[in-house]
Parts: structure tokens; sequence; C-alpha cells
């Protein structure tokens, strides 16, 4: 037998996929999906017959194997009827029946690369089956049998993809599967419905509007089949194109969550773990946000943020809200604070509560879809995916009795709680949940369970529809008190919600019954004396659906705390009724007031306690306790723990979060902020740098804030200084000149710091204390200062807390030694010399040449290190060619993760603003111009800052690097360097709007690059262009003032203030009148006025700002970041052109 066809079966083969593409009209070499050849019968007949002739050859051709690729993708469309996919039948079907797994595999890998195709992955496999499926196209079976099968599982894929933008698509598809007949629960048909939904987004972008999307198509985008892997030539798939494009539509406006939260078990340690997460979409309509927060959409501010309340009512900021675009319809865009805010265990349980919270005020809650508590009853979990670890994922699909189309479920049972399968039913144990102590099992078909109570509720699989409501509960709650979990004023209202497409609605109180929780009563009837600490279930026709832990108060109930002065204080309840209450510690007396007022009165004579337990007593057996602050006046920190902080306590920058400040204060209407101060060796006594931010008051006589609100700014405070030991020293103030009694809190860089001894490396005693059970997950790395770009050496530990650095044969000179949990940096760097010999060719500081990198780090002496850095940067800013730019481009990467203060190097960075230009400019990407940006953020010096003439300058001197680079004018057309450019170009004005008029300069400067006609510094070289960029500025100007409405009261101010030299200001800003209008408000200068100065400054490069001057004018922009860039370029963008106007050859630079 031949061991290949012959050359006139290959030379057919050839011809035929020559043909096809020629009917298909796409290119062989296209690298095309094997779907948009679009086969006739007539190709398929004739792929058939030819491979059967191949069958006696004992494997195929390239060519052969092509047609074999493209024959078996068709198969699976033409011929597949459902089931898991064999191979035989198409094998057989081709005349190769009985060929092994290797044959296959090697027709399959050689016939895709002819087709310039990926061989697709499934989880940690090859997927041979689903590569071929994919490029075949959805089976014209599931769009002939399954049709609303079909239209339901992709209506509900779209609206999930909508909701969990992170999550891929093909996780997706798989999640949704339920609504699909089990025999096309494949892989591949997965796949093939993540591609699918992202084709017809594109198409309905493309046929936005259209009466008849798939005729506007036709006429304008002839090849649309192209985008999804279907042949859309077949009526049936173009209906189902059509009807998912108006889904898309419908999907569309329906409200959307702003944040979703998503239950998994996975399997650990022989059980099952449950998690709760909270799933955030990037962009979200205005008029949803508003929907969620019950707010009307005019009155919601620019910019908010998200925070979820913990048990004890902390609030923790999980996302930035801020508006994209203007109008109900517009967009707000949702920024996560963390990379994914998560609860583990037992507090999974725990209702996911959103709080949006601007400034000090607390704007409104909003329920998180699938953030309900998990009851006292059965939860009820459907597959995840497969291809998520062997035992794969549950996501939560409902609790109690449910009704779901999926053939199998994971069953979660209270302990009091026996099931029993029906007929045909199955029940196998899966383990027990961790931390939660309930068992699980896998059930199929209909189960039944009894719960201790007498109630009982069934859980149906396999059934024609989902019914698995969701349920909420809405109510006032007895404000912000230390006890875990809600304490209700008057009794909550229970809503329900069918599915996520349906709206919330409420459920009668005559539906719900509730007996104590102290002892085994009977169920009664909702009433009036369902108070203290309750349970209360829903359970229509016996069956149980919803059943909570409630604290329920009188509706009039109100704990009013008045705090005193050593270790005194009061405590008054209000519209308790008539109850029994007793407090740990005890109260010193009770005093009852004659409108049913009691007043508990508190005394201590040592260290005050940080907490009151009060115990309420209803009679028959109706009681809670509740804990609240203790009454005193008191101003403190808090670490996360709840626990005070004692005075001058040191924490690590990256752990602000969950930190709070706290003041307890009775007076009405208090207001306090927290001060940092910059503490180092090398800052000005006389002109201190400080950061403030207001308290919020969250509840009556209790004021606090998530330190996390000052992370961004303390950390460029830090950066202020030179110094790694530099901190900042938080302390808590009132407005007015009210004294508190002070506790300090220091801020520093890092958490701990080593000691050496010889090769041994140990954590100094202090800082081990401090880091705990950490210690073990720490690692350690060495790098040679004289070469940042090589790669680390990883420090081999001895034990917790000891390492030892054992450093190459031929190490000489500085290393760096960090400390990392992850990728963050915990330790204080700690610099190491090797040896006192300096390499071959290092010298000592000379007239003659600036000294290299490498040379500068042998320096023995500090002072000589920083001269020769100052000589290297400047050198560096005049010829991006220099060699050291690979190094200092390696030491710029590591801004964000070390403070700039690790390498003395930084700091001269900030002195030479070309230099930061360059190190922009050469940036090869978008993604790695904006992570530069965002490290170099971090510096001292504002990189808005750099004036307009520098930004210039360096692009010349990196044009005529790249003239050299390419050998020659003839071979440097000034388009090429414009395409270099081209990342800058796109994204610089992104990243801050000043860079669109930099960008616009360079237009004017630079052949090739183009000039879009709306940019700010066109508009503004005529006189109707600056009255449009005048009313866009006075439009920023009422927006900042609408956004700090009542933030400015003239006795108590609360705009910053800062030390700016207004006398040295470009007359210009008279002339033209940019200076924007304070309506008389001395107190709004500052903030108004920063951004025509820092305009100032980009347009002359002869103004300059104090470092001092600089820290301020980037306070300043803090308090609104949104006014601050836009109001700077719109300025910058009038005082270049008047510049320009007056001079014309003003960007041309004879030092370039």
């Amino acid at each position: 037998m031949d061991r290949r066809p012959p050359a006139a079966t290959r030379t057919a083969a050839a011809a035929l996929r020559r043909a096809i593409a020629a009917r298909s009209a796409v290119a062989l070499d296209s690298r095309s999906p094997l779907y948009t050849y679009r086969c006739c019968d007539e190709d398929f007949t004739a792929l058939e017959q030819l491979l059967c002739e191949c069958a006696p050859a004992r494997t195929l051709g390239d060519e052969e194997a092509a047609c074999f690729c493209l024959y078996v993708a068709e198969w699976w469309r033409r011929r597949y009827t459902g089931g898991p996919w064999a191979w035989e039948p198409i094998l057989r079907d081709a005349g190769h029946g009985g060929k092994p797994h290797a044959w296959r595999e090697d027709v399959i890998h050689r016939g895709l690369r002819q087709w310039q195709r990926p061989l697709l992955r499934v989880g940690d496999r090859t997927g041979y089956i689903v590569t071929l499926a994919c490029e075949g196209g959805l089976p014209l079976s599931l769009i002939q049998r399954q049709g609303a099968h079909l239209r339901r599982y992709f209506r509900a894929l779209l609206r999930d993809a909508r909701i969990f933008r992170d999550t891929p698509l093909r996780e997706l598809a798989e999640r949704n599967a339920y609504h699909l007949p089990a025999s096309y629960r494949q892989p591949s048909v997965y796949e093939l419905a993540a591609q699918l939904v992202k084709g017809v987004e594109k198409l309905q972008a493309l046929a936005v509007g259209a009466a008849d999307p798939v005729a506007h198509l036709d006429a304008h985008h002839p090849d649309w089949h192209n985008y999804i892997p279907l042949n859309a030539g077949n009526a049936l798939a173009a209906a189902l194109v059509r009807g998912l494009m108006d889904d898309i539509a419908a999907v569309e406006k329906e409200p959307q969550p702003i944040i979703a939260a998503e239950t998994l078990l996975t399997a650990s340690n022989g059980g099952l773990t449950i998690t709760r997460t909270l799933r955030m979409p990037r962009i979200v309509r205005t008029h949803d946000v508003a929907v969620a927060l019950e707010r009307s959409w005019d009155t919601l501010p620019r910019t908010f943020e998200l925070c979820v309340e913990e048990a004890d009512g902390v609030l923790t900021p999980t996302a930035l809200v801020s508006r994209a675009s203007e109008g109900e319809q517009g967009a707000m865009h949702v920024e996560p604070l963390v990379g994914a805010f998560e609860r583990t265990g037992s507090a999974a349980r725990d209702v996911f509560r959103i709080i949006a919270v601007r400034r000090r005020d607390i704007l409104a809650a909003a329920e998180v879809e699938g953030g309900a508590a998990l009851g006292e009853v059965p939860w009820v979990f459907v597959r995840a995916g497969e291809d998520h670890g062997q035992e794969g994922r549950w996501r939560l699909a409902g609790t109690g009795a449910v009704a779901l189309r999926t053939d199998a479920a994971l069953l979660v049972l209270p302990p009091d709680a026996h099931a029993r399968p029906d007929p045909g039913g199955d029940l196998s144990p899966r383990g027990r949940v961790h931390d939660v102590g309930w068992d699980a099992y896998e059930i199929r078909g209909r189960v039944r369970i009894d719960i201790g109570d007498g109630t009982r509720c069934v859980v149906s699989l396999a059934q024609s529809r989902d019914d698995a409501p969701e349920y909420h509960t809405r109510g006032s709650r007895l404000g912000h008190l230390l006890s875990p979990g809600d304490v209700w004023r008057g009794l909550p209202r229970l809503m329900e919600r069918q599915a996520p497409d349906q709206p919330v609605r409420p459920i009668s109180a005559a539906h719900l019954e509730w007996r104590p929780r102290s002892v085994g009563a009977s169920w009664r009837r909702m009433d009036e004396r369902c108070l203290g600490d309750v349970e209360v279930r829903y359970a229509p026709d016996g069956e149980q659906r919803f059943r909570a832990r409630w604290t329920v108060l009188p509706a009039t109930a109100e704990i009013r705390l008045i705090p005193g002065t050593n270790g005194h204080g009061e405590l008054v309840l209000h519209g308790f009724g008539d109850c029994r209450v007793g407090a740990v510690p005890l109260s010193a007396a009770q005093q009852r007031g004659g409108n049913g007022e009691l007043k508990l009165r508190f005394e201590s004579s040592g260290p005050a306690p940080t907490s009151v337990r009060l115990y309420i007593d209803f009679g028959g057996h109706r009681s809670t306790a509740v804990d609240v602050p203790y009454p005193r006046r008191e101003a403190r920190f808090l670490a996360r723990s709840g626990q005070d902080l004692p005075d001058e306590a040191t924490i690590w920058v990256e752990q602000l979060v969950g930190v709070r400040a706290q003041v307890l204060d009775a007076q009405a209407g208090g207001r306090f902020y927290v001060e940092g101060v910059l503490q180092a060796r090398d800052a000005d006594p006389t002109k201190p740098l400080t950061v403030k931010e207001e308290l919020l008051e969250v509840g009556p006589g209790r004021h606090e804030l998530d330190l996390r609100a000052l992370a961004g700014s303390i950390k460029a405070l830090l950066s202020a200084s030179q110094e790694l030991d530099a901190k900042a020293k938080l302390t808590l103030q009132a407005h007015g000149g009210r004294q508190l009694a002070q506790r300090r809190l220091l801020v520093a860089h890092y958490d701990g710091a080593l000691d050496r001894s010889a090769e041994e490396l140990r954590l100094e005693p202090r800082s081990l204390a401090r880091l705990g059970t950490t210690v073990e997950s720490l690692r350690l790395e060495a790098r040679p200062l004289e070469d940042p770009v090589a790669p680390a050496v990883q420090v081999p530990r001895i034990e917790a807390g000891r390492w030892r650095f054992v450093p190459p044969p031929d190490a000489r000179g500085p290393w760096l030694i960090t400390g990392w949990e992850g990728r963050l940096s915990r330790l204080r760097p700690l610099r190491v010399t090797l040896g006192d010999r300096p390499p071959v060719g290092a010298r000592t500081p000379s007239a003659a040449r600036t000294l290299s990198l490498r040379e500068i780090t042998y320096l023995s002496e500090r002072s000589a290190r920083l001269v020769a850095f100052r000589e290297l940067i400047d050198q560096l800013a005049r010829d991006p060619d220099a060699s050291d730019w690979s190094a200092l481009d390696a030491l710029l990467d590591t801004l964000g993760v070390l403070p700039a203060a690790t390498f003395e190097v930084m700091p001269r960075i900030t002195e030479a603003p070309e230099a930061v230009a360059l190190a922009l400019l050469r940036c090869p990407s978008a993604v790695a111009l904006e992570s530069r940006w965002r490290g170099l953020e971090t510096l001292p010096f504002p990189v808005w800052l750099v004036p307009v003439r520098v930004w210039i300058r360096a692009t010349r001197r990196f044009h005529k690097s790249y003239h050299r680079a390419c050998g020659g004018k003839d071979l440097d057309p000034m388009d090429m360097f414009a395409q270099t450019l081209r990342p800058f170009v796109d994204k610089a004005p992104v990243l801050a709007p000043v860079l669109g008029v930099v960008v616009d300069a360079m237009t004017l400067t630079f052949r090739g690059i183009p000039a879009p006609r709306d940019r700010p510094l066109w508009l503004a070289s005529n006189p109707g262009g600056q009255r449009v960029l005048r009313e866009r500025l006075e439009q920023c100007r009422q927006a900042l003032l609408q956004e700090h409405a009542g933030s400015d009261s003239r006795s108590d101010p609360v705009w910053p203030t800062g030390n700016l030299p207004y006398a040295v200001a470009s007359s210009a800003l008279t002339r033209l009148r940019l200076w924007p209008e304070t309506d008389g408000i001395a107190e709004r200068k500052d903030v108004l006025s920063a951004p025509a100065l820092a305009a100032c400054a980009t347009v002359d490069d002869t103004f300059r700002f104090s470092s001092h001057q600089q820290f301020e004018l980037s306070r300043l922009r803090w308090f609104d970041p949104t006014w601050f860039d836009e109001a700077h370029a719109l300025i910058a963008s009038i005082l270049l052109a008047d510049t320009l106007s007056r001079n014309s050859g003003y960007l041309d630079d004879p030092y370039a």
C-alpha cells in the first residue's frame, strides 16, 4: 500500500480548495475560519469522494489533510444531531474508518497548518474535536430542531455577558448550558456560542438603528457573514442572527445591576468551600445606576464610591463610579478599587449590601443581585463549568423550594433537614461545607426535604422552566451599631425577584410567619409582637422558600450617645416601649423619663471600654442584645479588627484599607478630618507638606473614615521625600478650632526591615512580631544595582524570617535585597555591597566624560553618586541613543511597585523634564505607555507639568535618533516616524487631557501626524472656536460647584487652599480673562485657579514651581481631578494659541 495518495489526488485536492475559496470570495491564505468557506452540497460531496479515494494510503498529503479538516468541519455542521461526538461516524463516511488517534492528530495538525488556523485547547488538553467543530460553525440540527431552546440560551448568555464583563464568554456559555437539551451540552457548542455572541455583537454595532439589520448588512457590509460561526445563507440561520440582534437591543434596555454577586462551591481539603464574589461591569448606563440607588439620574454626583457594608457597619470601598457621558442614557465607568472582593466560609452567608458614598455624604444603599443572605433553608447549586478542575465548580441557583431545567445539582442542607429522592431520583453525599457545617449532596430528579420544624420543600430538576426566586430584605435599620448583622427598626419588607429580568415585588406580611429564637416555639402569623431575636419564614402552601434570622426593634426605637470625658458618658434609649434593659459594663444609674425615654449613665475609673452590650427584654421570650460604642468623647484610629491602635503605631501604606479614623462626639454638627504631615529628614519644617480628608458621620455622634481614602495622597506625600524611612504622621482634627485628645498614627513605605550578618539575612525582631504569620509567605530577591536589567536572584529561606544570601561567585559591587508578598514589596529594600574591588573600566568622576550607571554604583560616597546621576540624566535627556536608557527603563518599570526613593537616580529624573518626556515617547505600545505614566505619577514631580516646548524638543531629538537608526534620510520618511509616535498620539490624551495639547502642538511641528479639527488647540486658533472652549470651561466650573455644593461654609471651609505663585503668573491669564470666577467666595480661589497656573507652566517653560508648590498644586488637583485636568487642558490650549499668534516660531527650538 502506498504511503501517500498519488500526485493526481494531491492536484485534485488543491484544485478543489481553490475552487471553494474562489466561490466563497475568501483567499486561501487569509487565515479565516473554515465556516467562511461556504461549502455547497456539491463541494461537500466532492470532499467526501476525494477522501474516499485516498483511503488506501497510509497517510494524507498536506493538501488532502487540509480537505480532511474542511470535510470534518462541514460534517459537524451538516450531520451532527446531538450527543457526545464520536470520530467513527465521520471517518466511516470519509472512507477512513478504524484509523488510529495518532493518524487523526497528525492529519489535523498538518491540515490546520495549510489553512493557517490555530489548534484550540480545552482546559489543559488539546481540543481536536472542539477545534474542527468551531471551524464548521453551529450545527444546522441545533438551529432547526431546538430553536426555542437556542433563543432562550443565547438571551441568557447575552444577559450574563453584559453583567459579568470580566468573565470569559466561554465560561458564561457553559454556565448557561441548562437552557440547552442535554445532548447539546458539549464543549464545542459552548465555544461556538461564545464566538457567535462576539460576532453578533459586532454585527449589531454595524447595523445599529436599521429596521431590518440583516438587509442592512447585506447592502452595506456584504462580508458580514464572516463574523459569525454559522452559514447565514440558511434561512433559519439568518432568522437566528436577526433574533439575536433583537435580543441584544432588548437586553441593553433591561435595567443592569451596577454590582452583582456570584456564590460558588469548590472542592477543597476533602470537602467544599463556599465563596461569594462581587462582579462589576466596567460600564453601566446612568439610568441603571439611578434605578439601583433609587435616585433621579440628574442628582447623581459625577463621581462617588461604592462601599460594601460589613457586618459591623464598616464601609469597605470597592469601586469608584464616574460619569463618562451626559444624560440619562449616558454611561458611567465603574473602576474596581480592589482586585476581587470576596467572602469565604460562614461570612459568605451574610447579605451583600452596597452603600454609595460621596465624600462625607451617604447617598443611598443598593441591592446586590445574587447577594441576598443565605438563610436557614436548603441551598441549590448548579455546575459552573467543566474546565475548572476535576471536581468542577458549582454556582448558587436558588434557595428553598426551587425548580430548575438542569438535570443535576448540588443540594446543601441545614443540620436539621433530611432529604429523600422520589422514584427515579438520586441523592449522593458530596462532603461537608467548610466553616458552615452543612452537608452537600449531588441530586437528580425530584428530592423532598423535611426540615426539623415541620416544614418541607421540594427541589425539582429537569423541569421545563426555572423557578428559583431570590429574596431581599428592605427596611429601616438602627444605624451602624457594632453588632454583626442587621438590627431592624420595625418589621422589614421581604422582597422577591422571580428572575434576573423580572421586577422586585414585596411579599405581604400576612404570608410570613415568625417565632422567638430563644425557645422551640411554634410558628405564628406575622404581627406587631415580632420583636427581639426572631426567626422568620415564607412557606406558601407549606413549601419553605425563605427562612432567616432577624433582630427587630420597635419602629420608633432610637439610641443616642452623649459622650463625656474621663470615662463618663450616657446612652439615651427612646421609643423602645415597655421593656427591661441591662448593660455590660454595668451602668451606674438608670433613669426613665416621662416620654418613655431611658437614660443609662456610665462611669469608668480606668481605661474606658470600647463598647457597651445592651440586653433588651420585651417579655414572652422575646429578647435581644446589641453592641453600641461606649459613650465617650474620643478620637482614635482602629485596626481592621476593630481594636484601638496605640499612639504612634506604625502601619504599612498598602494596609490602609480597613483601618479607620474614628471620632465619638455628642456635639451636633461636629465636623472632623484626618491630617497627614510628612516626617522626613529632608522635609522643610517651615513649609510642612500636608494632606487632609474629612470624616463621615456614620451614626449619631459617630464619625469615621476608612483610611483607604487617603492612600493615594499619602503615597504622594511619602514620595515627596528622598528618604526611604520617611513617614506620614496622621492626626485627627476638628473644624472650628475645637481640641481633640490626640492619637497619632504613622504610615511608612514598608512593613518590616532586614538585618544582615555575613551571609544570613533575618527580620528585625519588631518586624517579625508585626508580620506574624505573613512571614511564611515572604520571599526575598537580590538584584545587582549595576545591571538593573539582569534577572533577580531568589534568596533561599533557612526558616521563617531567616534567609541565606549566597551571591554568584563573580558577584561584585552593590546589590539590592527586596522582600515580597505576592507582587507587593513589604520589606525595606536593603543595599548590600559585595567586595571592594570595582569592575574593570570603573573610574572616579572626571570632567572628561559622564560616568555610566554601572560605574556610578561603585562610587563610595553618596554625594558623589548624586552628582554623577544628575550628569547621567542630563546626558540621557540629550541623547535617546545612550546605552544606559535600557537600564533606566528597567528602573522606571519599578515605580509604583518599589518606592521611588529606593534608587538614588529617581529624584534626579524629576529635575530633568526632558528625560521624563523621552521616557514616555520611547514606549513601544499604548499598554507600556500607560504603565510608564502610572509609574511616573508616583514621583514628586507632576508629570503633567512638563512644558509643551520640552515635549517638542524631546520629540525632535527622538526623531533624529530614529533617523540615524534608519541609516539616512532616504530611508526615513516622516510618516514612518509618525507611526512610531502612534502609541503616544493615541493614548496620551486619554491619560491626561493636557497631553492632547501636546499632541496638537506636535501636529503643527511634525508632518504625518493627523490633526483632528475638533482638538482644543485648533479651536483656540479662531474666535468661534475660543467661544466653544470658554463655554466648555464654564460648564466644567459649574459641574465642579454642583459636585461640591454645600461644601463651602465661610466659617468652616473644606475647600483646600495652597501657597501658589499668583504674583508671577502670566499676564495673559488676565488679558484673556482666563481666571475662573470664584463667585465672591475666597475659599474657592485656589481650587479654581490651580489649573490656570498649571497651564502657565505648560505653555511657558520659564515659569517654574518650587518643589513645595508642586506638591500644593497636586494636592489641589486631588480635590477634583476631573475639573483640574479638563480646565488645565482648555486654558493651556487658549494660552498656547495666543502665544503662537504673537510668535509663530515659538515651538522652534534651537537646542534640539
